[in-house]
C-alpha cells in the first residue's frame, strides 16, 4: 500500500512538469529576435548556415581596427588608433566615448604604458547591436 501513495505524487509531478514544458513557448538565445522578425533563407542552407544567416540579420554592425595592427611594437608613449564601423555609431576606446563620422570612420589618441597594452574598442548602434575588438600594443622602454 505504501508504494501506491509514493508513486501517485511522483506521477502527478511528472505530468505537471511535462505539461508545463510542452506548452512553454520556445525562447531564443539571441537578443532582439522575436516572433515578428522574418529571416530570409533560400532553403538550400544547412541548419548551421541558416543560424549564421539569422546572426548576420540580427547584428550587421561591423568593426575594423585599421591601425595599429595587433602585436605592434612602438617606441612612443601614445598611438593614434583608427578604425571603421557603421556610420554614426557610438564608439568606446578603453571607455573613452566618441562617435563615428558619416562614413563610419573614427580615430583617437591612446596613451600607452611601458610593456603590453590592451586597447578595447566597443561600438554600439541605435538598434542595440554591439561589436567589440581588442588590439595589443607593446611600448618599448622609452629610456
Amino acid at each position: 500500500m505504501e508504494k501506491k501513495y509514493f508513486i501517485l505524487p511522483v506521477l502527478l509531478f511528472v505530468v505537471v512538469i511535462g505539461t508545463y514544458l510542452y506548452t512553454k513557448k520556445p525562447t531564443t538565445v539571441e537578443q532582439g529576435i522575436n516572433s515578428n522578425d522574418t529571416i530570409q533563407n533560400s532553403g538550400n542552407n544547412t541548419p548551421d548556415e541558416a543560424a549564421s544567416d539569422k546572426n548576420s540579420y540580427q547584428n550587421n554592425l561591423s568593426l575594423e581596427i585599421v591601425s595599429p595592427k595587433d602585436g605592434t611594437t612602438v617606441s612612443t608613449s601614445s598611438v593614434n588608433l583608427t578604425g571603421k564601423t557603421n556610420p554614426d555609431a557610438d564608439v568606446f576606446i578603453n571607455n573613452k566615448q566618441l562617435k563615428a563620422d558619416a562614413s563610419g570612420n573614427f580615430s583617437s589618441t591612446v596613451s600607452l604604458d611601458e610593456g603590453q597594452n590592451s586597447i578595447i574598442v566597443v561600438v554600439n548602434d541605435n538598434n542595440g547591436n554591439s561589436a567589440e575588438k581588442q588590439v595589443n600594443i607593446i611600448l618599448e622602454s622609452t629610456q
